[in-house]
């Protein structure tokens, strides 16, 4: 016979192993949350690296393969120089002051020693010790484009070259051209991509020397190793795949999220190369995440040690009770990136114009670019491919040229492509003139950024809209609220401002999850969406608070737009998945203004009031702000 003490021994033990089993789920549960939480922070950051990496690399690919075409001009223009120093040294100058990112171009014969450059002071001393010098004269194959280690020049500046060899008539090896890269060019294209204060991009030589690094932070420039182990090894030769890395960086003890990519052009056939890595900490990318992870342990402890104890009381007084409370704690916590021999070739769009803006010359790349034969490019002016919002402010740069206030400038226009579609091109118009000084030609060059532009309206889109519900944002809200708010000053008429908050939103997370939160958001986003006017502003102004523009909207109209969405949202059920749904009620502040020396501000406080008031006398309804 089972005794009634028998039994509730029994029914403790179970109670216990309930108890335990419950604990075991609910911290299963929560630990796969918080891993698949750091895994999706990973993922985005891993995304966003890869992007800012991507678009430094392209950037370099394109000066790469117009430095090399620019080097076998050179080539074949050698022998055109001959007992003519100032030619060729104004040859170089030249070219290098219409290439971004050159700083200068060196001819260096069988010895070493350098016989033509954009910096003549340097003229006849001998390199024959560089290593650029020694690396193409022991590979020796005219095909490469050898891109040499950092290194510190005569002038003091850490530079790097990118050198090809001139052959002689038999193949034999009759010195080499160098292109001197200019860093202070790369420096704004690595910060244009930093997104963060942690934030760091890197390009690093094949041999592991570091070219350069922003932001700087006391790293030293040419240090070797600048990722301990055998990351590059490992990596160097992977050309354009990405790959992500995470451990010491610049053997320092800071661990770091790194995104790269080697440069590897297709067009061209590299002798070491550069690597492109951009990072950010490891510590600030999860800082949030060991947060609230670290808050879920505790709290999750301390629920565990709570039903412990009141599991051992409860069984002191009576089982069933001890059960009760062991399944309702069950139930309460189980639940988140110039002339044809050069530019025909060149990677990107060349051209010769004439003082009047008619084209005299066009490369292939330009042609491809444009969509035009070359002969029928010729036949127009650069203004008439330029799109006709982008005319005046070119026009008004050109004739600075004309004039000799400027020599060259640079900007972002559109063009027209022959099918009729247009393209963003970076424009660069530089002149040319005569040995008196006189202007004779403009050489311009049009790279196609039209990927960029499409990447800076995503981001910027991305900066300005609530990633949850697609809505603008609060800052984006208060911009164009701004502008609504100053037309109204100037033309008259009258603005409303919905506050909206819903109610007892807290709860639904306490109780349903953040997951059943979140849609609750989205589906009331969706409502008011259906229910207004194209030119009326919906933002997710914060939370669980949304903000709702009405221009041209008088007050008893206002009215009576709050009211039917108060009761759309008070009517609508919203699923949750699993047949089940969820009822809610939205509570409305309401203010208006047809007065020309409101301020949004103002207007935004006593909407803000209005609401205040709608929850304090009741929720699930529309209050009016009174009318100064």
């Amino acid at each position: 016979m089972i005794t009634h003490k028998k039994l509730f021994t029994r029914l403790t033990v179970v109670l216990w192993i309930e108890l335990a089993l419950a604990l075991a789920i609910l911290g299963g549960l929560m630990g796969l949350n918080i891993y698949q939480e750091h895994a999706q922070i990973e993922a985005n950051e891993r995304d966003r690296l890869i992007t800012q990496a991507t678009v430094i690399s392209k950037n370099l690919a394109f000066q790469f393969e117009g430095a090399n075409q620019a080097l076998l001009t050179i080539i074949q223009e050698i022998p055109e120089w001959k007992q003519q120093q100032q030619t060729a040294t104004n040859r170089l100058t030249t070219m290098a002051s219409i290439m971004p990112g050159i700083r200068g171009f060196d001819v260096f014969d069988a010895s070493g020693t350098l016989i033509y450059s954009s910096f003549p002071q340097y003229t006849g001393m001998n390199f024959s010790y560089r290593d650029y010098y020694q690396t193409a004269r022991q590979v020796h194959d005219p095909k490469l484009l050898y891109v040499s280690a950092p290194f510190t020049g005569m002038s003091g500046n850490f530079i790097l070259n990118l050198t090809r060899i001139i052959p002689g008539k038999h193949g034999e090896f009759n010195g080499i051209v160098t292109a001197i890269l200019d860093p202070e060019y790369f420096q704004p294209l690595l910060a244009s991509v930093l997104y963060s204060p942690d934030s760091r991009s890197s390009l690093v030589h094949s041999n592991g020397t570091l070219f350069m690094s922003v932001p700087n932070n006391g790293l030293k420039r040419g240090m070797n190793r600048a990722v301990p182990g055998s990351f590059f090894t490992q990596h160097m030769q992977s050309g354009q795949s990405v790959t992500v890395f995470s451990g010491e960086l610049y053997s320092t003890k800071q661990q770091r999220m790194i995104a790269q990519t080697t440069l590897a052009p297709e067009r061209l056939k590299l002798h070491g190369t550069l690597l492109v890595a951009v990072s950010r900490d490891l510590e600030r990318i999860f800082k949030y995440w060991y947060e609230t992870a670290a808050i879920q342990i505790i709290c999750f402890s301390i629920f565990a040690l709570f039903s412990f104890t009141m599991l051992y009381v409860f069984q002191r007084r009576e089982g069933k009770h001890a059960k009760l409370a062991a399944e309702h704690a069950q139930a309460l916590f189980q639940s988140e990136k110039l002339f044809r021999s050069t530019y025909d070739s060149a990677a990107i769009g060349m051209a010769l114009l004439d003082l009047g803006g008619r084209f005299m010359q066009a490369n292939r790349a330009l042609c491809q670019m444009l969509g035009e034969e070359e002969s029928a490019l010729c036949k127009k002016t650069i203004q008439q491919v330029t799109h006709p919002d982008d005319q005046q402010n070119d026009q008004s740069l050109r004739l600075a040229l004309l004039s000799s206030e400027r020599d060259n400038y640079q900007i972002e226009k559109r063009f027209f492509h022959k099918n009729g579609h247009t393209l963003w091109g970076l424009l660069t118009y530089s002149t040319i003139k005569d040995e008196t000084g006189k202007l004779k030609h403009f050489v311009v060059q049009i790279q196609d950024i039209t990927d960029y532009k499409s990447l800076q309206e995503t981001l910027q889109s991305q900066a300005n809209h609530d990633f949850l519900t697609g809505l603008p944002n609060r800052r984006h809200f208060i911009h164009e609220a701004s502008t609504a708010l100053a037309r109204l000053k100037r033309h008259g008429g009258a603005m409303a401002l919905l506050m909206i908050d819903i109610d007892h939103f807290k709860r639904i997370n306490d109780n349903y999850g953040h997951q059943a939160g979140d849609v609750v958001l989205q589906q009331l986003s969706q409502q008011f969406k259906t229910q207004l006017r194209d030119i009326d502003l919906v933002s997710r102004f914060g939370g669980e608070e949304f903000a709702i523009l009405l221009p041209d909207t008088e007050k008893a109209q206002a009215a009576d737009i709050a009211e039917r969405l108060r009761t759309t949202a008070a009517n609508n059920q919203i699923p949750l998945g699993e047949h089940a749904t969820l009822n809610l009620t939205i509570s409305i502040g309401l203010a208006t203004t047809d007065e020309t020396g409101t301020s949004l501000e103002k207007l935004l406080v006593k909407a803000d009031v209005a609401l205040y008031q709608a929850k304090q006398s009741g929720r699930n309804r529309v209050c009016i702000a009174q009318t100064e």
